[in-house]
């Protein structure tokens, strides 16, 4: 399962496309949202920085207590502020939104490669 924190749903629609031919879940969390809640274990978790709902240390150490999937924190590249604080809070990769959808294929398959069967 891909997570998406994201209120674009333009972006998002793209995610979802790149992620059902691998056969691969998709999940949009707009805003709040409740990691432990989700209703199967992610692979992959992108943040949109944009969001300003929560600090991003605190969604980390949120769902780092609830999962081991990769966190990739992404915002537009004059948002280096956020992007900085992305970094202070570990996030597994840091991405300026351009990279981020470069990326997204590599992204999107690794997470895919990653994830275990389900019993």
């Amino acid at each position: 399962m891909i997570v998406l924190v994201s209120n674009d749903l333009m972006f998002a629609s793209r995610v979802k496309l790149a992620a059902e031919p691998l056969g691969l879940r998709f999940r949009l969390a707009p805003g709040s949202f409740d990691p432990a809640g989700l209703p199967e274990r992610p692979t992959l978790i992108a943040v949109d920085l944009h969001l300003a709902w929560k600090p991003i240390d605190e969604l980390v150490r949120e769902l780092r207590a609830v999962t081991d999937a990769k966190i990739v924190a992404y915002a537009g590249h004059v948002m280096i502020d956020a992007l900085r604080e992305a970094r202070r809070a570990e996030c597994d990769e840091v991405l300026t939104r351009g990279e981020f959808d470069r990326r997204l294929g590599e992204l999107v398959a690794a997470a895919a490669a990653s994830r275990t069967p389900q019993a």
